[in-house]
């Protein structure tokens, strides 16, 4: 989603959920928590430390299998 779209649906000027988005504000948790709503995840989920397989879908890159340990 855009973050023009974003602002639309949540309310928030665009220059705001930008500045959120880079680290240069921190939004409150009731701004997480309406962003969560329109984004439809869960608020922990904006916060959270990335997966691997997350890190990989967002770089546009596979992940590479896990090496099976030889007994």
């Amino acid at each position: 989603m855009s973050q023009e779209r974003l602002s639309v649906l949540s309310g928030f000027s665009r220059a705001y959920v930008s500045s959120v988005e880079t680290g240069r504000r921190n939004a409150t948790l009731d701004t997480l928590e309406v962003l969560a709503r329109t984004l439809g995840v869960q608020d922990w989920e904006l916060i959270a430390e990335p997966s691997a397989l997350d890190r990989a879908s967002i770089e546009g890159s596979e992940v590479a299998p896990v090496p099976e340990e030889s007994p």
